[in-house]
């Protein structure tokens, strides 16, 4: 009778979001039990993939579990994965970073378990055909990707045939192993005779493929009978024999090519390309052009090797599949403190490559990768990201806590139940020249309803003058005020950088033939760690002699991080100010609008600077009177 071969494996990949605090949970509920049983059942022979953070978390709290691995090892029962150190989709990075990572994590399974690796799991299993070249050159010959798409791509599959294949590029081949998703599923529930009649009825002369994930088996109540049951079964019967993917490699050696599309390969119904992840979401997006920056800093000549390792490793943090996954609470930069935590680490590696002289910079970029040129200055505490889009304000890291101020999230929902829907980011200095007094309310606003309303958000503004050396820039654009087509109005912000903040001037001329009423408002929006009494708080600055509720701008103190936020204005505006939490009702961001009526002669100028800056809190010498404002 000729055996059937059975590659089992088991794979948890960490997200960020999570860290250590669920280790000793999956430990307790099944590395435990799925170890042990491995040990008395010698003919199971294993593929694992653990993660850089779980294997040092087993080192450190669980030295057991890693003499047990060991020699599991030893006895060539057990064959390791290795992976990206920090789970990073590898199809998003450059070929150094992959290298990098993979590199990291390999070294760490040889050192710790004596062992070379020679498969890999691909967190998130996101496929791409340049993968191949990188992963040959780190040793890797296999990996595994779940079977439903192969099903649609691959010639023998579609007959049914999941059969192992190999993939090449550029003369470099790597061979891949298909999930038996469905199989897998019969073990999640416990369903051992489902699993082995479904068995049964495979393709009899495919392997099979049972590469089980440890979050769904930590699920399982009665785990440790279930898998007892299954290596009890596979130990005895003589049709079944388990094999580690090593070994199938070399007894057969006339695997089958194929071709395998770009994509996901995960449980979507969609099929999603590698850039989708990015392209398909602004803050994702600047985000991921955020990393790619520091990677450049990284690559720069002349960097301090410490500081370049240090630097390096936050990198890869925030490389993480779990910043681009986009699955709800466990992943994806609509996850307030994930997408924070990346910024952190983004912000602490830029802070780390300047040395001990910060020099302050302005450069032009394309971090967004939009196509438009952004300004990018990295202050001495203060780093504030300017598009030419709408010539707002991207970002203001914070690098003493370290805190992006402006890693909003677009579509935030507010208590009012109003979704945001626009398709830009939710940013600072954002200009609306609304209609006449009282026909946009702050709700049309606060909502994104801006019909009538003439927003440069989304208007390219030209570069007039820049100076590098001084820090500055001047952006200019022509804009119609809302139901008067036939009138321009010229409009110039001149952004001047200091070492905590800046000052940008609003220039506004009338070049209509007639006197003009303008009610101009720009928008402010500014992320905090939560929202509550002792989190942060609004505060309008007063002016000398105050009249209907004018004020000179407005502080927010933001509590968590010790920080005062500010932003002041020469001609005295109203106020408004709402928060905006997600769909779980989770704060993400606060939105405010300084609002001025203005009326402008034929060819007048109205000139009104407006300064931010972010310090310590404890040394803010402000002093403000608290007004009457709308909190929307």
């Amino acid at each position: 009778m000729v055996q059937r071969e059975l590659i089992f494996g088991i794979y948890h990949v960490a997200a960020l979001s999570r860290g250590e605090q669920d280790f000793e949970k999956l430990y307790q509920r099944v590395y435990r039990p799925i170890l042990t049983l491995l040990y008395d059942y010698p003919k199971i022979r294993t593929t694992l993939y653990v993660p850089g953070d779980l294997i040092n978390w087993f080192e450190k709290v669980r030295p057991e579990v890693s003499m047990l691995l060991l020699e599991l090892t030893s006895r060539r029962q057990l064959e390791f994965l290795t992976g990206g150190r920090f789970d990073p989709y590898l199809a998003l990075l450059s070929p150094k970073d992959r290298v990098g990572q993979v590199e990291l994590l390999t070294t760490m399974v040889r050192r710790q378990y004596k062992t070379r690796t020679r498969g890999i799991y691909l967190a998130g299993q996101l496929w791409s055909n340049t993968l191949i070249q990188t992963l040959d050159s780190c040793g890797v010959g296999y990996t595994f990707i779940d079977d439903s798409p192969i099903q649609k791509f691959v010639h023998h599959a579609k007959r049914g045939a999941l059969m192992p294949f190999r993939v090449e590029n550029h003369g470099k081949f790597i061979t891949i192993f298909p999930i038996h998703r469905s199989l897998c599923n019969d073990v999640y529930q416990g369903d051992v005779d489902a699993l082995f009649s479904s068995i049964g009825r495979t393709y009899p002369q495919q392997p099979i493929t049972l590469f089980l994930d440890a979050k769904k088996l930590e699920d399982i109540d009665n785990l440790h009978q279930v898998m007892r049951d299954i290596f009890e079964k596979v130990s005895n019967e003589s049709s079944l024999k388990a094999i580690i993917p090593r070994e199938y490699m070399r007894n057969h050696q006339n695997i089958p090519r194929a071709y395998l599309p770009e994509g996901w390969y995960g449980n979507t119904s969609e099929w999603r390309f590698p850039q989708d992840a990015i392209i398909q979401n602004p803050e994702t997006s600047a985000f991921y052009g955020k990393m790619q920056f520091i990677h450049n800093l990284i690559g720069m000549p002349k960097q301090d090797k410490s500081r370049k390792k240090s630097a390096t490793n936050l990198l890869y943090k925030a490389q993480n599949y779990s910043f681009y996954a986009g699955l709800g609470d466990e992943g994806g930069l609509e996850n307030r403190d994930l997408r924070h935590l990346g910024h952190a680490m983004l912000i602490e590696a830029d802070t780390m490559l300047r040395g001990a002289t910060p020099i302050s910079k302005l450069s032009r970029v394309d971090m967004n990768h939009d196509g438009v040129s952004e300004y990018y200055y990295r202050g001495v505490t203060l780093n504030t990201h300017i598009d030419e889009l709408g010539a707002a304000v991207c970002s203001l890291e914070y690098l003493p806590r370290p805190w992006n101020y402006g890693a909003t999230y677009g579509k935030g929902i507010l208590e009012s139940g109003h979704t945001h829907m626009k398709s830009m980011l939710r940013r600072s200095f954002v200009d609306f020249f609304l209609p006449k007094s009282g026909m946009v309310t702050p709700e049309h606003l606060f909502a994104g309803k801006i019909s009538g309303v003439t927003c440069t958000g989304g208007i390219p503004f030209e570069t007039l003058d820049i100076d590098r050396d001084g820090g500055k820039i001047k952006l200019g654009t022509e804009v119609t005020l809302p139901r008067d087509t036939t009138s321009t109005i010229a409009l110039e912000k001149e952004y001047r950088f200091l070492e905590q903040g800046g000052v940008v001037t609003y220039q506004v001329k009338n070049n209509s033939l007639q006197q003009k009423d303008i009610h101009l408002a720009v928008e402010f929006n500014f992320a905090f760690s939560s929202l509550g009494d002792h989190s942060f708080e609004v505060i309008p600055i007063s002016p000398e002699n105050p009249i209907d509720c004018n004020i000179n701008g407005f502080l927010c103190n933001d509590y968590n991080n010790s920080a005062c936020l500010s932003v002041t204005c020469r001609e005295p505006g109203t106020l408004w100010f709402r928060d905006a939490v997600d769909k779980n009702g989770y704060y993400q961001y606060t939105t405010i609008y300084l609002r001025w009526h203005i009326t402008l002669d034929s060819g007048e100028v109205w000139v009104n600077p407006l300064g931010f800056m972010v310090e310590n809190l404890l040394k803010s010498q402000k002093s403000s009177e608290v007004l009457p404002c709308t909190n929307i």
